[in-house]
């Protein structure tokens, strides 16, 4: 037990300032798309994740820039996925009244 508390003291401040640092540019990405292009929907959702991994990334080289880029595309796309899957999705629900 004292050893999962040590870990957790040692370890959970620099877990928690990565979590809220990538809250923090994915929000501030999903904010700035929605007012660039005037929409809110799933589009902005998936360029946010995907900015927001780059740009974490982009200091440690090309290919983890990438990697971090793809972590943060498929995180997105799922939750994505999940939301239309539910039927929360507006847009999905107004291109399916069309079929």
């Amino acid at each position: 037990m004292s050893v999962l508390l040590n870990h957790v003291m040692k370890q959970g401040s620099a877990t928690a300032n990565t979590l809220g640092t990538i809250a923090v540019m994915y929000s501030g990405f999903g904010v700035l798309l929605q007012w660039a292009r005037g929409e809110d929907d799933e589009i902005n959702t998936v360029l946010a994740g995907t900015t927001t991994g780059l740009l974490y990334k982009s200091t440690a080289g090309l290919r983890k820039c990438a990697i971090g880029g793809g972590v943060g595309f498929t995180l997105a796309a799922l939750y994505c996925l999940w939301g239309i899957s539910r039927g929360t999705s507006s847009k999905f629900n107004d291109f399916k009244q069309y079929m």
